[in-house]
């Protein structure tokens, strides 16, 4: 089994040669919910497939990633909010955990969420459902998907549940660009400025 250490730092070997004036250098810090009971598996799975696949693609965007580890938690209140530790200031943090609570997903058994919580940039990936790509436009590699939500600036836009068109619009958007990279290289230069803009922003 590969180590975090292999794994964040060696992912760019097969990456094509990009000048490094015209790269982007994002900062992605990696937060283990302590409480999280994973199913067998899906912890390996992420280091193994999902988290690669999603870095080599943002690197063949020309994306340098500057990652960091550690170990945080998810704490519930009395009324049932959500409460993230450890997180970074000026990155994306990419909280794993196993799953989301009912009442944070309505039950939708949700692989993955990109918000803003208390000023700080979240992504937070549930693993137990959480994938690599699977279908063309349909089911793209999660991690992936909530970070160019992140990138294209949607989580800055206020959302209401409401107002259905236009968040369906955002995720069609999203699956859209993550395939073209996926399967044609497509978008690259798009990714590379939303990176650009998003740490001019942070």
């Amino acid at each position: 089994m590969l180590s975090r250490r292999v794994l964040l730092g060696g992912t760019f070997a097969r990456l094509p040669a990009i000048a490094s004036e015209s790269r982007v250098v994002l900062n992605i810090a990696f937060v283990q919910d302590a409480h999280a009971h994973f199913k067998p598996g899906s912890l390996d799975r992420f280091w193994r497939e999902i988290w690669p696949e999603a870095a080599i693609a943002l690197g063949r965007c020309g994306i340098s990633l500057q990652t960091t580890w550690r170990t945080g938690e998810i704490r519930r209140s009395a009324s049932s909010a959500l409460h993230f530790t450890e997180l970074v200031p000026h990155a994306i943090n990419v909280v794993l955990t196993d799953h989301f609570p009912l009442v944070w997903d309505n039950g939708r058994a949700l692989n993955g969420v990109a918000t803003r919580y208390e000023g700080y940039t979240l992504c937070a990936l549930a693993l137990d459902y959480a994938h690599a790509n699977r279908i063309p436009f349909l089911s793209v590699n999660t991690c992936l998907h909530e970070l160019i939500h992140v990138l294209a600036g949607d989580i800055n836009q206020r959302r209401s549940t409401q107002v259905f068109f236009g968040g369906q619009a955002r995720e069609s958007r999203v699956d859209v660009l993550a395939t073209g990279l996926w399967l044609f290289g497509a978008g690259r230069g798009t990714v590379r400025e939303q990176a650009r803009a998003f740490t001019a922003r942070v």
